[in-house]
């Protein structure tokens, strides 16, 4: 696609300083508009103010551009539209993922604009995170909405119209498919390069996994406590990495068994549900010999279906809806452990956590609670493993 005059060369100069956010960069469209202060982006377009743009040093120019294209790989636009609900909302959201773009770009070794919004105490924190931790704190929310309405360069509205187009990362149809734009730039970036020039050195892990629709928790530390005792456990690697050039050790050795719920209520929507076959993906990655029971639970459980890391979940379709019980999966996992000889099964439950469970927990069962952002994290046994970003 044609550039604009005045964004070919600095795009040019991040491709000198930081090739993996140039090419991230060159996957958007770019628009001179002077009706816009700064720049701003729905996630598809940036538009950039010639006015502010030319009152720019190069460096800075490279800098603004690198912003706005990481803000787009990140879906930030788009996963404001969860959260957000009012125009102050919107301003605080901007500020925090402001925090995560400018300490990365700072990483890079990028010049930012005069006036950017620093807080390198959170910075290494998802976007959610930040925007939760500044709301509690009446007098952060407050600068952060004064600070995010005199910068805001995050076009949330336009992200939630074309979402209801049809052309929007939420429904699928993007027309910008990210995670592979950011696998693409990342090799690029490395050919050109070499090490220290990919997305590594940005140190923002979780925000590019939320990006790629990859799981955002660590299931090998998670699970660790079920399989053999001696660190030779660990070998191979962890294929999700590959692409980075990491190569993560998987857990091996002894077969393990568990039984994994996913909640298909009517509380849980598409974009929770694509969250919790991304973490299932990433508990079948963790560990090789890994047997799963899955059960689609409502008020009563659906399955099971057998799954194994050579598994294709993209085949997989949900079974159930409606009211919500989380008892019965306990009850259907006392009875795999029964059958297996185990004296403590891996009972893993995605799930919001609203909804009536059983008294006290199986005695040979143990329940890891995987809630979300807004569910009830306040359950009578077991342990709760937070997912801190939604997809």
């Amino acid at each position: 696609m044609s550039l604009p005059p005045e964004i070919s060369p600095a795009i040019q100069c991040v491709v000198y300083q930081a090739p993996f956010l140039a090419h991230l960069a060159m996957a958007l469209r770019w628009r001179m508009d002077p009706s816009v202060e700064t720049a701003c982006t729905d996630g598809v377009e940036v538009r950039v103010s010639p006015a502010f743009f030319g009152g720019l040093t190069p460096h800075e120019r490279a800098g603004l551009i690198a912003h706005e294209a990481l803000h787009c790989a990140l879906r930030h636009s788009h996963r404001a539209v969860r959260l957000v609900r009012t125009p102050a909302d919107a301003a605080l959201y901007n500020v925090c993922a402001d925090i995560v773009v400018n300490g990365a770009l700072d990483r890079a070794g990028l010049v930012l604009p005069k006036g950017a919004i620093r807080d390198r105490k959170r910075e290494h924190m998802a976007v959610e995170q930040i925007y939760r931790a500044l709301k509690k704190n009446s007098r952060s929310a407050k600068m952060g909405r004064v600070l995010g309405a005199r910068l805001r360069d995050l076009d949330v509205a336009g992200a939630k119209a074309l979402a209801v187009s049809g052309e929007g990362p939420d429904d699928g149809a993007s027309e910008i498919d990210w995670p592979s734009i950011i696998r693409r730039a990342d090799i690029l970036a490395r050919r050109h390069g070499g090490e220290g020039v990919g997305s590594g050195s940005l140190h923002i892990d979780r925000e590019l996994a939320v990006a790629m629709g990859e799981p955002t928790i660590d299931w090998r530390s998670v699970l660790w406590r079920f399989l053999a005792e001696s660190p030779s456990d660990w070998g191979g690697f962890d294929r999700r990495h590959v692409w980075r050039g990491g190569y993560i050790p998987t857990l091996v050795g002894q077969r393990l068994r568990a039984v994994v719920g996913i909640d298909v209520s009517g509380s849980i929507d598409d974009n929770m549900l694509k969250a919790f076959l991304a973490e299932l993906g990433g508990v079948l990655r963790a560990v090789e010999n890994l047997e799963i029971d899955l059960f689609w639970t409502d008020t009563q459980v659906h399955g099971p279906e057998k799954l194994d890391a050579t598994s294709d979940l993209g085949r997989l379709r949900t079974r159930g809806g409606g009211g919500t019980d989380l008892g019965p999966l306990f009850l259907e996992a006392e009875k795999v452990a029964e059958e297996e000889g185990v004296h403590s099964l891996p009972c893993i439950y995605l799930t919001d956590g609203h909804g009536p469970t059983l008294a006290q927990e199986p005695a040979c069962v143990e329940a890891l609670w995987v809630i979300p952002e807004g569910g009830s994290v306040d359950q009578p046994w077991g342990t709760v493993v937070p997912m801190e970003v939604h997809i």
